[in-house]
């Protein structure tokens, strides 16, 4: 079966959205079929060997969205060269994530000529999309032939503007890299108890809240760490903290030697997302 899985979200762009696709593309090959992803151009990622054919299209541009950075394709004649894709590619079924959102997502169920499911992976209180084009989205969320949701908080969100069937398939886990007996990392093995911290390093994942945590506690004891893994908009601005602040920080777990002052954190926060919309690089402290 040849599947088109369309996403504004792939690699170099880390996220839960991104390892899904990776690792159902690999497992969809595995067992005998012909995945396709297609997604936007944001870069190349020397880290990640592509294992399944992919096609890009456009550029893709940062916007704030749900507390996060996200993306849209930006490009021109995106309509007529999705239409070619699917007159070219002949696809059994296409897999959308995150239906509904600009632009890729949107664009390919519009032009879809065959089967077409969705995933939904977004938890939100409300959206401003979904309530102005409420009618218009309509048609296109009664022409899915599948919905699945990554958990039941999905649903409850979506439930606010459509209801319907959804079937719940959540994220998984790679048990051949994440187990119990698997070898620990020997320079957090000392005997400290270690509170593990792994996401995208965005202000919606309540790392401010876990860090004002782990001040407290750090009152009362001091035979704990806070290990921070991940990568994201808040990684740039958080490496730029000197060395009495922060251990080494890196693209892999990085441990934290003390903890961040709340109120600077958040300015952090704040000055990230301006940093990522307008494309700065650098900024300068005063």
């Amino acid at each position: 079966m040849k599947i088109g899985i369309i996403t504004e979200y792939y690699y170099p762009l880390l996220g839960g959205i991104t390892e899904h696709v990776y690792h159902f593309s690999r497992e969809a090959k595995r067992l005998g079929h012909e995945p396709v992803i297609i997604t936007s151009d944001a870069g190349s990622d020397p880290m990640v060997k592509d294992e399944v054919r992919i096609i890009r299209l456009g550029k893709s541009l940062p916007i704030y969205s749900n507390g996060s950075i996200a993306r849209v394709t930006a490009g021109f004649n995106l309509g007529k060269k999705i239409r070619e894709i699917f007159k070219r590619e002949k696809f059994d079924i296409i897999h959308i994530h995150s239906p509904f959102t600009p632009t890729l997502p949107f664009l390919f169920q519009r032009y879809s000529d065959t089967i077409t499911v969705g995933t939904f992976h977004t938890h939100f209180s409300s959206s401003g999309l979904l309530r102005v084009f409420r009618s218009a989205i309509r048609k296109y969320f009664d022409g899915l032939n599948g919905r699945i949701a990554v958990s039941p908080l999905c649903i409850e969100s979506m439930n606010r503007y459509f209801k319907g069937d959804y079937r719940i398939i959540p994220n998984g886990v790679d048990i051949n890299k994440f187990y119990p007996a698997c070898e620990k990392v020997k320079k957090f093995d000392d005997g400290k108890k270690n509170i593990f911290f792994l996401s995208r390093l965005e202000p919606r994942n309540g790392l401010d809240h876990l860090i004002k945590a782990f001040a407290t506690l750090r009152r009362d004891r001091n035979d704990c760490r806070l290990i921070i893994g991940g990568d994201g908009p808040l990684m740039s601005p958080v490496s730029r903290l000197n060395n009495q602040q922060v251990g080494r920080i890196g693209p892999r777990p990085f441990e934290l030697a003390l903890v961040f002052h709340l109120d600077f954190l958040l300015q952090l926060i704040l000055l990230t997302m301006l940093m990522q919309i307008s494309g700065l690089r650098r900024f300068v402290v005063l």
